[in-house]
């Protein structure tokens, strides 16, 4: 996903993410282990873009650990209510 991103900066993600937070009731973001290092931009970046409820998740879990099946289900089982 860094890729994707401008190499100059984080603020297409801040872009997205604010656009996102404009139409759903909850925006969460799991962040794998590698990534930890980039949150506090990324946080910076959606706060210029206006987001306030963005929930950010950091994990210790590795990229392909975080995006198996049962660890995405119980990430999506903490946002249902109970």
């Amino acid at each position: 996903m860094l890729e994707y991103w401008d190499p100059d900066g984080y603020d297409q993600i801040g872009t997205r993410l604010a656009a996102v937070e404009r139409h759903a009731d909850i925006v969460r973001v799991v962040v794998s282990a590698p990534y930890r290092e980039h949150l506090q931009a990324i946080r910076d970046s959606v706060a210029r873009h206006g987001a306030k409820s963005v929930d950010f998740a950091p994990t210790d879990l590795e990229h392909f650990d975080l995006i198996e099946e049962q660890e995405l289900t119980g990430q999506l089982k903490q946002l249902l209510p109970a």
